[in-house]
């Protein structure tokens, strides 16, 4: 029992301290009947099996406790770690905290990071991010901390990008963001967004009524995810996807509902477009977005100051929709390029455009 994991009715409840090897005494709790919850460090609260321990004279022998989830499915006799901020549930706040220490190391009970530390090794590595990933979503029994996040601003916004897929995109900055992500096609899927590569840690994990529960979060402690970033790319046939539950979190780790904008209701662009180009500069790879307003022959190459072409990312024609072509720094040949200004021009039917963007190495 963490020290500020107190019982949720002290009136007629009796907290107990397990020793190392996981014993406690019976000896303080007065004869009755007995509801037994459990509760470790970086772990749900749960219930104990069979809900009771009625203590008597003589005392009982020592007996097993199963985990018991919030909806009463017994799982197994392991805690569901990856609460890092103890309020009874794994949720994006928690992912906020893991993101800010990933990379810790010689981690102990009085480090920042030690929250986030759950499998106990001293590290915030990939462990404890698998741990939080395979708990996300889960309630323990009984909330410490009543969950009111604020309401904000419609932070995201569902764009339609090549046939049957959509892109969802931030409207506002965020640190992090957690959504349920619902189709009519059973098999849509879901996908880490062109923006995030290298630039935050991702989860996603199915859940009932065909959903599925989405998070990312930017790696650092003031990391931010800006307006714009494509977060999420959905296979999902000829119907939008919906968003159900949207959360936000900001560098402070305050938490919000964030709606969605009328953006999702677009049937398509009304002209043709060249967006600048994200990251810039850039390593290993940025995103180029660009938009077809009717169906036309798309080109799109890249080339060096000198005005040499140095690669084709793009020669087909294309049908209406919002598309994002992703360059690493390569040229035709496979090789990766010099560190270097170059540019990268655009054609969609009779419209032409360009812009530079920065390689670095």
């Amino acid at each position: 029992h963490p020290p500020n994991d107190l019982d949720q009715n002290p009136a007629n409840g009796v907290q107990l301290q397990a020793d190392a090897a996981g014993r406690y005494s019976l000896v303080q709790v007065p004869r009755g009947r007995h509801a037994i919850f459990v509760k470790s460090f970086h772990t749900l609260r749960a219930r104990v099996l069979g809900d009771s321990l009625v203590v008597a004279s003589p005392s009982p022998g020592s007996f097993r406790t199963y985990w018991r989830s919030s909806f009463g499915a017994v799982v197994n006799d392991t805690l569901r770690g990856g609460d890092a901020n103890d309020d009874n549930r794994v949720n994006l706040a928690d992912f906020g905290i893991l993101a800010a220490h990933f990379g810790a190391s010689g981690v102990i009970s009085t480090h920042p990071a030690w929250p986030a530390d759950f499998n106990g090794d001293g590290a915030i590595n990939l462990a404890d991010f698998g741990i939080l990933a395979s708990n996300f979503g889960e309630v323990g029994m009984g909330q410490n901390i009543a969950f009111k996040p604020a309401i904000g601003p419609n932070a995201f916004a569902m764009e339609p990008r090549e046939t049957g897929h959509y892109a969802l995109v931030l409207t506002v900055p965020v640190s992090g963001f957690s959504a349920e992500i619902a189709a009519a096609d059973p098999d849509f899927e879901v996908l880490p967004g062109a923006d995030l590569s290298n630039r935050a840690l991702w989860i996603t994990r199915p859940m009932a009524d065909n959903r599925i529960l989405t998070s990312a979060h930017a790696l650092g402690e003031t990391a931010l995810l800006p307006a714009g970033t494509e977060i999420a790319r959905i296979r999902a046939g000829n119907f939008p996807p919906d968003l159900h539950n949207p959360l936000a979190i900001d560098p402070t780790g305050h938490l919000w509902r964030g709606g969605m904008s009328d953006i999702q209701h677009t049937a398509g662009p009304q002209y043709p477009a060249l967006y600048p180009a994200y990251p810039n500069p850039f390593n290993p790879s940025t995103s180029i977005r660009y938009d077809v307003s009717e169906s036309s022959e798309v080109i799109l190459d890249i080339y060096n100051l000198l005005g040499q072409r140095v690669r084709t990312l793009i020669r087909e024609t294309k049908s209406p929709g919002a598309y994002t072509a992703i360059w690493d720094g390569a040229g035709d040949d496979g090789r990766i390029l010099a560190s270097g200004v170059y540019i990268y021009r655009i054609s969609i039917g009779a419209f032409t455009d360009a812009n530079k963007f920065v390689l670095l190495k």
